[in-house]
């Protein structure tokens, strides 16, 4: 998704993304197993019973430097899904990679490793960090952090809802047209409303800085444009509108690429 998108799904993410990760010196909230370091026995992680995860990579990303070796993997899952069988799921892929020596650099294994695991290939291409569960390892010294977004995993589990007389599907349409509508307000108050060269004679931050809110100005007023066209298009209301797009955020629906 447009780094640019905003209002409706800028505004959820933003009250979202607080609530989740929270202040550096709060306690954690419950949606959020914040960071936890890896346990250090891995009895269960090779086991195979029913609540195991099935999995596809992805995406396998590889960095090799003398700076650092690193491996990045996007991993979608498939299954019923728990905390529990995120997590060993994580470990199990960490012991994978860091048991290889594929490197040319650092003995031949990863000093950084980030695993990511998503519920459906669609939230992958979002590429909007739509994620369920991760793991990081920053370095030799860095622990192995995990962090699973519990509030995903019960809401994975509701049954589909009728609301404002639409059901999830059409629901879930008119979150992609709106997410659409955004980039598509925000690119063409870009186009019209360009930002001034820095390379250039003459170029001042002040003008930058009211082009910017030139921008700001036309994209709003487009995407008010566009929000009542879908509403119109769909014959719900602005309100109903706003809050098909916080609950698509909320769920976390796929977003468009």
């Amino acid at each position: 998704m447009s780094q640019h998108r905003h209002s409706i799904i800028l505004t959820a993410i933003a009250v979202i993304t607080i609530a989740f990760f929270g202040c550096s010196e709060s306690p954690p909230n419950k949606s959020r197993k914040d960071l936890d370091t890896m346990p250090k026995a891995y009895e269960n992680q090779r086991q195979t019973n029913e609540s195991a995860l099935k999995y596809n990579i992805i995406d396998r990303e590889l960095y090799d430097a003398p700076i650092k070796t690193q491996v990045e993997l996007h991993v979608q899952i498939n299954g019923t899904i728990t905390e529990a069988n995120l997590r060993q799921l994580l470990q199990n892929l960490y012991l994978q990679e860091t048991s290889k020596t594929s490197f040319n650099y650092h003995s031949g294994r990863p000093t950084h490793v980030f695993i990511y695991l998503y519920t459906s290939r669609d939230h992958f291409d979002s590429g909007m960090g739509q994620w369920i569960g991760m793991l990081s390892k920053v370095g030799d010294e860095d622990p192995v952090k995990i962090s699973i977004k519990s509030d995903l995993i019960e809401k994975i589990k509701e049954l589909p809802k009728t609301i404002h007389g639409l059901d999830e599907a059409k629901r879930r349409e008119i979150f992609v047209t709106i997410v659409k509508a955004e980039d598509k307000s925000h690119a063409e108050a870009e186009a019209a409303y360009p930002l001034p060269n820095p390379s250039q004679p003459g170029y001042s931050q002040d003008d930058a800085r009211e082009q910017l809110k030139r921008q700001a100005a036309a994209s709003n007023k487009l995407l008010e444009i566009y929000e009542n066209d879908i509403a119109k298009q769909y014959n719900i209301t602005l309100d109903q509108l706003k809050d098909i797009g916080l609950e698509g955020v909320t769920n976390n629906w796929p977003m468009p690429k």
